[in-house]
């Protein structure tokens, strides 16, 4: 067994935009919506990265390099 270490990666919503926090320089950042369809890429700054993701769906997948996650606007 073999112990992975992992950047923690916050995601902050806000209207319809939202924020990145955590993922090294380059990542690069995904988002669909529920049905799977990609509504945005963006690739990670620094120290954020705002990605605006329209109106639409209340609930989005977020693809953080290897990480996925849910996240309600």
């Amino acid at each position: 067994m073999t112990n992975v270490k992992g950047t923690p990666v916050l995601i902050k919503a806000c209207s319809n935009v939202l924020t990145i926090y955590g993922a090294p320089a380059g990542t690069p950042i995904t988002i669909y919506d529920i049905s799977g369809k990609l509504i945005a890429t963006n690739t990670a700054a620094e120290i954020e990265t705002r990605v605006a993701v329209g109106g639409g769906e209340e609930v989005v997948v977020v693809k953080v390099g290897n990480k996925v996650v849910k996240v309600k606007r």
